[in-house]
């Protein structure tokens, strides 16, 4: 990644209570040739603010005393600050605290773990856009009415990379997530069980997948329209998400197919009732405007320990091949290697 010499002279405040994090983000940022000032509370660096003006700030959300959102909203209210592009760092993934995040004005957010890569890629454009931004002031300040026509013409361009770049952000997470749910897709699950598959292999632990497939959701979608089979689609993927520990994970992978990956299983016996308390759930009426619709859904359950050792590709041809299986007799839950079927009464 280049930066050009604007960018090695910028300023960056890190603002963080973990020291370990905050070595790793002034290490990283120093070694890139940025000017980095660390500190470990939101009241350190209000007061550091007072005298000292950097060009981008790095702030963390959960912290002792001020949170990051407090400290953010401090930073903008005072009018020597509240042009300096804040960029969240923070582990929270909740839609409600993204939209908090741009809410208070800052630019970004870095999802936790940090990478490098994407940390230095964000830092630079941000760095890049603000420098546009201060040029264009300069030029408001400085030119004539002559140069204020092309000024209009900057601004446009600025709208234009600040859009692409939203844009940019979007194809990312439309690349790994559905649409419609905000699920996580196909694409994910491979990512996610790839690491399954190695942790089962080298620590024997063991992992399920569970393939569902509504029944009766064709119908539904025939019957009353292709926005309402949406809306179920979208009621479905809440209710089964509330079904599921944390750690646990569901993915969408197209039409009325759904697959959970459960780690760190106990056993079958618990994978099993995981099972049945989700058939439970889809069969309870949902509510779409003035209709009311029941479902049901048939389970496929693939466990796997690493013994034998099996590719991304077989274990899920597995689990698959066996949600068939119960599919061909609906509503039940049929567990890979055995012969009997499950039913909810």
């Amino acid at each position: 990644m280049t930066h050009g010499p604007e960018m090695l002279a910028a300023e960056i405040l890190v603002i963080d209570d973990n020291i370990e994090n905050l070595e790793m983000l002034t290490d990283t940022l120093t070694q890139t040739g940025y000017r980095v000032a660390a500190v470990s509370s939101g009241e350190r660096a209000l007061k550091r603010l007072q005298r000292y003006h950097p060009d981008l700030i790095l702030l963390d959300i959960k912290m002792s005393g001020i949170d990051g959102f407090e400290t953010c909203r401090q930073i903008k209210q005072k009018p020597e600050t509240a042009d300096i592009p804040i960029i969240f760092i923070t582990a929270l993934t909740d839609v409600e605290v993204i939209e908090n995040c741009f809410s208070l004005g800052a630019v970004d957010h870095i999802n936790k773990p940090i990478q490098d890569i994407e940390l230095l890629s964000r830092v630079k454009n941000h760095l890049e856009l603000q420098q546009l931004r201060q040029s264009l002031e300069q030029a408001v300040v400085q030119r004539t009415h002559e140069l204020e026509m092309a000024l209009v013409y900057l601004k446009e361009t600025l709208i234009h990379l600040q859009t692409a770049y939203l844009r940019m952000l979007q194809s990312e997470k439309m690349a790994t997530h559905d649409p419609l749910t905000e699920l996580p897709n196909r694409r994910l699950l491979r990512d996610r069980l790839e690491r399954a598959i190695a942790k089962a292999n080298y620590e024997r632990q063991t992992f399920a997948l569970i393939f569902l497939d509504l029944d009766g959701f064709k119908q539904i979608n025939d019957t009353y329209s292709h926005q309402v089979g949406d809306q179920l689609l979208i009621q479905v993927a809440q209710a089964l998400r509330l079904q599921l520990r944390r750690g646990d994970d569901l993915f969408r992978l197209g039409g009325d197919e759904f697959v959970f990956l459960i780690e760190q299983v106990e056993s079958a016996t618990t994978v099993l009732d995981l099972a049945r308390r989700l058939l439970g759930r889809l069969r309870q009426p949902f509510s779409i405007g003035v209709q009311t619709l029941t479902l049901g859904g048939s389970f496929g359950i693939k466990l796997y320990n690493g013994q034998p050792r099996q590719t991304i590709d077989q274990v899920l041809a597995d689990a698959d091949s066996t949600m068939y299986r119960a599919k061909a007799q609906r509503d039940c839950i049929a567990c890979y290697g055995e012969t009997i079927l499950y039913q909810v009464s």
